[in-house]
């Protein structure tokens, strides 16, 4: 139990969060939660989960960032092979 010295001198509880986001159980009930719901992309024509959304819906970040790029290498790269053809 902590407790929290207010201005005039009381002592109150401080209410602890339900929730600690920082925990890994916390981690995992939302990986969950995020895998049940499923949208549709119009640009890939398929469905994605919340847990591994499509390149198209990536939030941002720096291990999206990175998945972001490879995609973006790899396409390039089916690009170039397909004109190297003709």
């Amino acid at each position: 139990m902590k407790w929290e010295k207010l201005p005039n001198g009381k002592w109150r509880r401080v209410k602890s969060s339900k929730f600690d986001p920082g925990s890994p159980e916390y981690e995992k009930k939302m990986k969950a939660k995020k895998s049940k719901i499923i949208c549709y992309c119009e640009t890939c024509k398929s469905n994605y989960s919340l847990a591994e959304p499509c390149i198209h819906h990536l939030p941002d970040g720096y291990q999206n960032e990175q998945r972001r790029k490879l995609w973006k290498t790899s396409k390039k790269q089916k690009i170039d092979s397909r004109q190297g053809r003709i």
